[in-house]
């Protein structure tokens, strides 16, 4: 059946995004790689501190496995029949695609997906899980970039340059504690109870989701801790192959630049973020007096595509369902 007119033009605007995209990551790390700063040698002779390099893929072996934990606590929390290896089988192809998939697929977009696949009658509740589960991770990276400020906030006059960068991420964080706050509390969460219903989920969707959060405030924190987990062993995993590269941060300096760096590679104008984070880790790390921010962050990258790779054998193995459709029962736990 030939499509649309209408099909034909998204596809050709998808197409040119894509292009747009790939174009914007390829200009970025050309441009990296001409004024030195990415530096292969640096990364080729990075088994030559082998400590700093077998420390940062244990951490980037647990930040993996942390999101899986979470998602699943937040599943149990929405009462979805999901148990702890269909989230890890969920995860593992979501790290796959978020790596390998053309344009930008969100690994959160994969995993909402095939869980969706698995509990088709679970729709809302599926998809107000994908988005507190990112909600939390973006709140922990910046909780802990402003924490590690503020147990060492001379690290700013060491490094004057990083005040420009701080300010913006002081706003981001002022934003991200209030905005839990007013979605729980009465008086405010109607109008942010709308705008997430259109997001996602519906309104009904989020109100029932919010009575859910409410009623199990410890798994809700457990959640939290894991975020904050995610993000400590991602920002030191930064921190390791920056060492590893032959470069030199403090650990609090790492935990300041790390999350930053993190955020940038989450912006949707590359596939996986590719140039813009290197670039943000080579202008981060250069204004804290540190040389490399590009190839510790390539490096970095690197270690992050090996363990995405693990997905592809999840992926291969796929069978639906496993996850029983419907609601749990709480009387049973």
């Amino acid at each position: 059946m030939p499509s649309s007119p209408e099909d034909s033009g998204k596809r050709r605007l998808q197409f040119l995004k894509n292009a747009l995209k790939i174009t914007i990551a390829a200009g970025l790390i050309f441009f990296l790689f001409s004024t030195g700063k990415i530096d292969i040698g640096q990364i080729l002779h990075s088994y030559t501190n082998p400590g700093a390099l077998l420390a940062g893929v244990l951490c980037c072996t647990i930040a993996c496995a942390i999101p899986i934990v979470r998602w699943w606590i937040l599943a149990r929390i929405q009462q979805l029949n999901v148990s702890l290896f269909d989230a890890l089988r969920l995860t593992m192809i979501s790290y796959f695609f978020s790596i390998f998939a053309p344009g930008n697929v969100g690994g959160d977009v994969v995993r909402a997906y095939y869980a969706l696949r698995e509990s088709p009658d679970q729709k809302p509740r599926v998809l107000t899980v994908a988005l507190v589960d990112r909600g939390l991770g973006l709140h922990a990276l910046l909780f802990l970039s402003a924490a590690a400020l503020v147990l060492q906030p001379r690290l700013l006059d060491a490094a004057p340059g990083l005040r420009q960068w701080m300010i913006p991420a002081v706003c981001l964080f002022a934003a991200a504690m209030l905005s839990p706050l007013l979605l729980l509390w009465d008086r405010t969460n109607s109008l942010l109870l709308s705008l997430c219903g259109r997001v996602v989920g519906g309104v009904q969707a989020w109100r029932d989701a919010v009575t859910f959060y409410r009623s199990r405030p410890g798994m809700l924190g457990l959640a939290y801790l894991c975020s904050l987990g995610n993000a400590f062993f991602n920002a030191l995993l930064i921190h390791c192959m920056m060492r590893a590269v032959g470069a030199a941060p403090v650990l609090l300096e790492s935990l300041i630049i790390g999350p930053l760096v993190i955020l940038a590679n989450m912006l949707p104008f590359s596939p996986g973020g590719l140039g813009i984070a290197e670039a943000a880790s080579a202008i981060l790390y250069g204004a804290a007096g540190h040389a490399g921010g590009a190839s510790g962050m390539l490096l970095t990258r690197c270690v992050v595509i090996i363990h995405a790779l693990v997905g592809a054998v999840f992926l291969l193995l796929y069978k639906k369902p496993s996850i029983q459709q419907g609601v749990r029962n709480p009387s049973v736990e």
